[in-house]
């Protein structure tokens, strides 16, 4: 009997342990610094917040909702939270406006989550956000507007499965650097949809052609390029480069005149 009621007792004690291990969680390390310039909204002044940042890693999501509730259960208010990742967490899509609680957020890191989807609000609002990686998903295609009028620093969408992208996929956002390596993109025309870029990587897809592209100059004066599949032409104050090493670009010729550019068509 003795040796059965331990028996039972480990066994309880190891459901216990992979509940915990598997159950959503979450961790948040705290940043310390003051929050100068951090407004929060709806606050009755101009003065600057003083909240502790948090930098918040969630575990074993698998629905959406689950995010609020550990959050909740360790008492850190979305609207603290800079930064967020994912580990060892499954949803194949976001809901519309997934984020807006978080209104300081900043670094969105939602790699290796098997998405399938971006819908069009998805990121809708996010003015601070400044870093965003999708990379290691299973997107296959980026409809109307799924990441329209987002202003960042970086944005990573390699290593997807993403074939089509909607010629108004990025209209009027303002992205430095955009990754959409180790694609199945055939077609560039979604680039006119941008307002402005520094550097974009498109290697490694199946870019056969470069069609006819046009980013006209705003009235900001920010410039544009003009891609064709014998032209690329910048315009002024804007010298964006890419990168097109591994695709399948047969004929390409460069105009002379064009300054200050890095066009990689290497194989």
């Amino acid at each position: 009997m003795e040796l059965i009621r331990i028996i039972f007792l480990l066994t309880f004690i190891f459901i216990e342990s992979y509940q915990q291990q598997i159950a959503p969680s979450v961790v948040c390390s705290q940043d310390n610094s003051a929050m100068m310039g951090m407004i929060f909204p709806g606050s009755y002044s101009n003065s600057f917040s003083r909240a502790v940042r948090s930098k918040c890693t969630f575990s074993n999501i698998n629905a959406f909702d689950q995010m609020t509730r550990v959050l909740n259960e360790k008492a850190v208010n979305g609207i603290n939270v800079i930064s967020i990742a994912f580990n060892q967490s499954n949803l194949s899509s976001f809901p519309d406006r997934a984020f807006s609680t978080y209104a300081n957020l900043r670094s969105l890191d939602g790699s290796s989550l098997r998405l399938t989807n971006i819908s069009s609000n998805v990121f809708s609002g996010m003015k601070s956000l400044e870093s965003l990686v999708l990379s290691f998903n299973n997107l296959t295609a980026l409809s109307s507007k799924a990441l329209a009028n987002l202003k960042l620093k970086s944005l990573d969408l390699s290593y997807n499965l993403i074939s089509t992208i909607d010629e108004t996929a990025f209209v009027g956002s303002e992205i430095d650097r955009i990754d959409l390596s180790f694609n199945k993109i055939k077609s560039t025309k979604f680039i006119s949809s941008f307002k402005s870029f520094n550097y974009m990587q498109l290697n490694d897809n199946e870019i056969e052609m470069l069609e006819k592209i046009e980013i006209s100059k705003s009235n900001d004066g920010v410039g544009g390029i003009s891609l064709s599949s014998q032209l690329f032409m910048f315009l002024p104050n804007q010298n964006p480069s890419i990168n097109l090493q591994n695709n399948k670009i047969k004929i390409f010729e460069c105009a002379s005149s064009v300054p200050f550019m890095l066009i990689d068509l290497t194989k």
